[in-house]
């Protein structure tokens, strides 16, 4: 059978063929030894690990088991101690007496020190109580653990335990016990897990609570009462874990379903009460509870256990608790992954080999790339447009058609860019490093007069008005010599001439690039002429604005001012009212004339900022006092907060009194009848920066008017009633003197709800 012409590969190449069988045989090898050794990896690493969990299992269980064994024992330390002893033989001599059972204030005393005593070096516990059987189980002595330490209850806050759960079994326990004189020792006995519960209520915040009773009996072994330990479980079980870290994660779960999960590092979980779960079980929980036996491993998917469980209490059986130790399966398997891993790097080098064998055996078939080649280098070198074999079969006809278009979308995107530079309006200069023009665009015709062919091959000293070639040479040559080369007329205003021998203004950008290896500059002309003109008119529209309007509209306020007081002659009403009317325009006008002027100065870089220490607290006051009468006229009230202490800058006063107006007054100014104003300084960043913001319930600013709120003769509303009142250009002004200043300006509003702008600055101390 030809291998060459299966029926799976018919539409292949001959080189892939030969490629495809090589690769596949080898993978199959390699692939088939890789899995075999891998897989005995993997069984001899899981039979090591099992191993290893089971030795940590059994000494974790130790650890807990001792933790239980550490409650037994302080109960019978503290059963044996004089102060119980004193009492067990007082209550001995004391039976026949009806009070034979009291304790007195001293022998409480001393208990009570017993079980602080005990409380201070276990820090697990929360209670130790003595429980006497008459009046219903009353406690006669208890200590509890409570955030301000570790305090003896008051006789009238000794409770009666008898309804407890814990109280009735033990009790009925013991009496069994006292019935045969052979169980009347120290038997000691735990109570189930519970929530920690003071006059019959749950304690808040709930304390999982496991309980330690030891019966108490006189000398003359009659029954007398019992003593109670109450331990934090959670606290109990997680000082298992004191100065060990282990690698795996650990679960410690008793009969109840209560558990802690130890996580890989050293990370103990909270307490999982199985009364209220906070989430739902791992399966790990699940699964131990289902077991029926004593220690078990459990190979999975995801992770590798061992469990082992041990009791806790010799009086019950039934009491125990479980440890169960997990490790990942993929940290188990780490040296068989490195063994598949090996395995693949084998493979890849046989693969390497096979594809280069069968590269040697394919090179019979490249003598069509030659011929493909050939044409592609005839057509580079001009001889010929490029027509490849597009209709060629096999993969040579795919590549000459893909070439083919690549080559034609080259071609159309330089066509293109050629016909965008030819009708960009920017003149854009290509010279070479000696300055010689290698690109002369139509715009730089229609800018300087000269043809194309008249430019090209001339030195670009052609196009200024300094003739002598040492200038543009020297700046060529301090350029090219330079370590740090950036270009340092980017942007320049110069001189032009043009080929009548007119001198114009231009702007010039210049931009360094490198083709083919070789660097070029290109340089941007625009003619600036027109925008002189516009910047020459506004300049003299300044100087009018300046002198021949704001000084006679001075003239014009002060007889307003003065006819409006009466001062002249009284005025009818319907006059007063007008002249107030213009009085109030001429006021308008001014403040237009002056935002203008300010506007100017800060554009061209005039405004003089001077800078002296300012009490920024002080000057709140002021500006609340300069704007109290404008806010009076609209109906709104200004208040001011954290002006207390002074609050020092660098700045100019009169300046910031000016942002702080005008700030104030659009608050008032937007605001409804009956509306507050309120001027807030306050210090952030440990003092380093004072803030002062004003915040207002007015109007609020549209979402879509903040990113141009800060822009010249920009209103958000021109339709308001208030928007007229302004000119548009205070907000501005504000944002460039706060800048000034070093700060910085930011809004926060809501439409509908208010606004609040508040401006920062660095403080002094």
């Amino acid at each position: 059978m030809n291998i060459w012409s299966l029926p799976s590969l018919p539409s292949m190449s001959l080189r892939a063929k030969v490629i495809s069988l090589v690769c596949v045989t080898v993978f199959i090898s390699t692939a088939s030894i890789s899995t075999f050794f891998y897989h005995r990896t993997v069984k001899n690493t899981l039979d090591t690990a099992v191993e290893s969990l089971t030795g940590e299992t059994h000494l974790l269980a130790l650890r807990f088991k001792d933790a239980y064994g550490q409650m037994e024992s302080d109960l019978l330390l503290a059963s044996s101690s004089p102060s119980i002893q004193a009492i067990t033989t007082q209550q001995n001599l004391d039976q026949s007496s009806p009070e034979g059972r009291s304790l007195t204030q001293k022998q409480k005393d001393r208990l009570a020190d017993l079980f602080t005593s005990l409380m201070v070096v276990r820090p697990q516990y929360t209670q130790i109580r003595f429980i006497g059987l008459p009046d219903n189980g009353r406690e006669l002595v208890r200590t509890n653990r409570t955030p301000m330490g570790i305090i003896q209850a008051p006789d009238q806050g000794l409770q009666q335990k008898g309804e407890e759960p814990y109280f009735q079994i033990i009790a009925a326990h013991m009496m069994l016990s006292h019935l045969d004189e052979t169980k009347s020792g120290h038997a000691i006995t735990f109570s189930d897990v519970t929530y920690n519960r003071e006059n019959g209520k749950i304690v808040i915040p709930k304390v999982a609570t496991i309980r330690a009773i030891l019966p108490v009996y006189t000398k003359g072994h009659k029954l007398f009462g019992m003593l109670v330990l109450n331990a934090d479980y959670e606290k109990l079980l997680s000082q298992a874990f004191e100065d060990i870290i282990q690698d795996n994660s650990v679960y410690v779960i008793n009969n109840a379903g209560d558990y802690l999960e130890y996580k890989a590092g050293g990370t103990i979980s909270n307490l999982e009460f199985h009364d209220h779960y906070s989430v739902p079980p791992p399966l790990a929980v699940d699964l131990v509870q289902t077991e029926n036996v004593i220690e078990k491993s459990i190979i999975g998917d995801a992770f590798i256990s061992y469990f082992v469980r041990v009791g806790v209490s010799e009086e019950n059986s039934d009491a125990a608790i479980t440890v169960m130790v997990q490790s990942p399966r993929a940290k188990l398997l780490t040296r068989a992954n490195i063994v598949r891993r090996d395995s693949i790097y084998l493979m890849g080098l046989f693969l390497a080999l096979s594809i280069l064998l069968a590269y040697i055996a394919s090179r019979m078939i490249t003598e069509p790339l030659r011929e493909l080649t050939e044409k592609i280098i005839y057509s580079k070198d001009g001889a010929a447009p490029l027509n490849l074999p597009t209709t060629a079969k096999g993969e040579i006809g795919k590549l000459a058609k893909a070439f083919q278009e690549l080559t034609d979308s080259h071609v159309a995107s330089e066509n293109k860019l050629r016909s965008i530079i030819s009708n960009i309006g920017e003149g854009i200069i290509i010279i070479d490093e000696v300055g010689e023009i290698e690109g002369f665009n139509p715009a730089c015709t229609r800018i300087f007069g000269y043809s194309e062919d008249e430019a090209l091959g001339q030195n670009v000293i052609l196009l200024m008005e300094n003739k002598n070639p040492d200038v543009h040479a020297d700046f060529l040559k301090r350029y090219t010599s330079k370590s740090d080369r950036t270009i340092d007329r980017v942007g320049r205003e110069e001189i032009g001439r043009r080929k009548s021998g007119e001198t114009f203004s231009i702007e010039l950008t210049v931009t360094e690039l490198y083709i083919e290896d070789r660097r070029v500059f290109v340089g941007i002309v625009r003619d600036i002429t027109e925008r002189q003109i516009a910047e020459k008119a506004k300049t003299e529209f300044i100087a009018v604005v300046s002198h021949e309007l704001r000084t006679p509209l001075t003239s014009i306020k002060g007889a307003l001012s003065l006819m409006a007081s009466g001062a002249i002659d009284p005025l009818s009403e319907g006059l007063q009212k007008t002249v107030n009317i213009a009085l109030r325009n001429s006021d308008r006008l001014a403040r237009l004339i002056n935002d203008i002027l300010d506007i100017e100065k800060i554009t061209n870089g005039s405004m003089k900022i001077n800078h002296v220490p300012v009490d920024l607290a002080q000057l709140v006051q002021e500006s609340i006092e300069a704007n109290k009468a404008y806010a009076m006229d609209r109906g709104v009230q200004l208040k001011c907060r954290g002006v207390d202490t002074p609050v020092m800058m660098m700045g100019d006063a009169n300046r910031l009194m000016q942002v702080l107006t005008n700030l104030i007054s659009n608050g008032a100014k937007f605001s409804q009848t009956g509306g507050v104003v309120v001027v807030d300084l306050s210090k952030l960043e440990d003092g380093k920066v004072a803030r002062i913001s004003v915040i207002d319930d007015g109007i609020g600013i549209p979402d879509h008017a903040l990113a141009t709120i800060f822009d010249k003769f920009t209103q958000v509303d021109p339709s308001n009633e208030h928007s007229k009142e302004g000119s548009g250009l205070g907000l501005g002004i504000a944002k460039k003197l706060v800048e000034l200043h070093g700060g910085k300006i930011d809004i926060k509003t809501k439409e509908g709800i208010g606004t609040t702008v508040y401006v920062d600055f660095s403080t002094i101390d």
